[in-house]
């Protein structure tokens, strides 16, 4: 009976230190809140910071192909962020701008130098089409020159068979004529005597 006694009476001791514990870790809890919301909050600002410095890094990472416009998109988004209060951050950023800024302004030297050669292989190229288009028209002038010559000499040729034609035909019939005068002139004599 008196183990049961105890038992009950450790029972109830343990129920109010209970109650008491979750009094104090509600307690604690409370006071601390404050503490709590200050670290969340610090690391928070420090992962928005950490992220745009990793942000001023990524613009540097340029795709092969970048144009000096999209170059020059990175360079006006990498002042944007400029005037923000970076804090203890501020060398860490200082540092990651001026690597993206060497980055990006090496390669829109870079890009600039790859458009105006591109632009001056597309001015060779449009000039050399020009120029074999002229040769072509320049040639085809030409052989339609051969062949109006070919034409106007193949005309005259049929023009002067047709004429030697024509001569021979009046050399032929003339010559009928006087052989058909000189037997009509033999008819006549044989028809005399």
């Amino acid at each position: 009976a008196l183990t049961d006694e105890w038992r009950a009476r450790t029972n109830a001791v343990n129920a109010e230190r209970r109650v008491i514990r979750e009094r104090l870790d509600a307690l604690a809890d409370e006071i601390r809140q404050p503490l709590t919301d200050w670290e969340n909050a610090e690391k928070t600002r420090i992962s928005d910071h950490d992220a745009a410095i990793d942000a001023i890094l990524a613009l540097a990472i340029l795709p092969f192909d970048a144009t000096s416009d999209d170059i020059a998109d990175r360079l006006d988004k990498l002042n944007l962020g400029s005037n923000r209060d970076w804090q203890e951050f501020k060398d860490r950023a200082s540092n990651a701008r001026a690597e993206a800024f060497d980055k990006l302004t090496s390669a829109m030297a870079s890009a600039k130098a790859r458009e105006e050669r591109d632009a001056e292989l597309a001015r060779l190229r449009a000039a050399e089409i020009k120029r074999a288009a002229a040769a072509d028209r320049a040639e085809r002038d030409r052989l339609a020159g051969l062949e109006a010559e070919r034409a106007r000499l193949a005309q005259a040729n049929a023009a002067e068979k047709a004429e030697e034609a024509r001569r021979f035909a009046a050399v032929e019939a003339e010559r009928d004529r006087l052989a058909q005068a000189e037997a009509a002139a033999n008819e006549r004599a044989t028809a005399l005597e």
